[in-house]
């Protein structure tokens, strides 16, 4: 008997749900207002989600070659210790970084249609490495993040891997990395679909020339 109630009970609820769905599916009002309800949510979280990567698209700007795309300096408090200073369409980035050798990650949208093109860059790290690979593998050196993407959401990172018309290609550009110098100021440009850097004072030529 108690076997027989524990089948029967969960088959009467099951019955019961089986009803309640029939007579809400076959209810016209209600199924074309619930569909009107999920359409309009998914319109809403869509346009939410299209501000937003709107919002962090503005933190790219237009590739010119005449223009540098970062300004970058360094000031030696120490041995192996650094002030850098970033400048990157006026905007002055001051921070203190470690180790001999530095590099400027960059991320790098370009769009094309047709004859039309248009390259778009935003600056993401500035990157310190030691000469001696005993030091690079205990972690010393320091990254400084020059972009923060806005709760997370990176317009980069989706057009990287969602672009169904491949209009549209990202990547990440890397300098080479540079010896640091006391003094030195460099400036960056967008060359060529590749980032080229010039030395601005004797400082960073030297340095340049030391790298070879």
């Amino acid at each position: 008997m108690q076997t027989f109630l524990l089948i029967l009970l969960p088959l009467l609820v099951t019955l019961l749900l089986v009803w309640l769905t029939g007579r809400l599916l076959l209810n016209k009002d209600w199924l074309l207002g619930w569909l009107r309800g999920t359409v309009g949510l998914l319109f809403l979280v869509l346009s939410v989600f299209a501000i937003l990567l709107t919002w962090d698209m503005r933190t790219f700007s237009k590739g010119v070659a005449e223009r540098p795309l970062a300004v970058v300096s360094f000031s030696e408090e120490s041995p192996q210790m650094w002030n850098a200073d970033v400048s990157l369409e006026g905007e002055l980035n001051s921070f203190a970084i470690e180790g001999d050798l530095w590099s400027l990650d960059v991320s790098y949208l370009n769009a094309s249609m047709g004859q039309y093109k248009l390259n778009l860059l935003r600056p993401e790290a500035l990157t310190g490495r030691y000469l001696t690979l005993e030091q690079n593998r205990q972690g010393l050196a320091l990254d400084y993040r020059l972009h923060q993407p806005f709760q997370k959401l990176d317009s980069w990172l989706l057009l990287e891997k969602v672009d169904p018309l491949r209009y549209v290609t990202a990547e990440t550009l890397n300098l080479p990395f540079i010896p640091m110098a006391d003094g030195a100021i460099f400036e960056v440009y967008l060359r060529s679909d590749a980032l080229e850097v010039e030395a601005v004072n004797k400082p960073a030529k030297e340095a340049m020339e030391s790298a070879g």
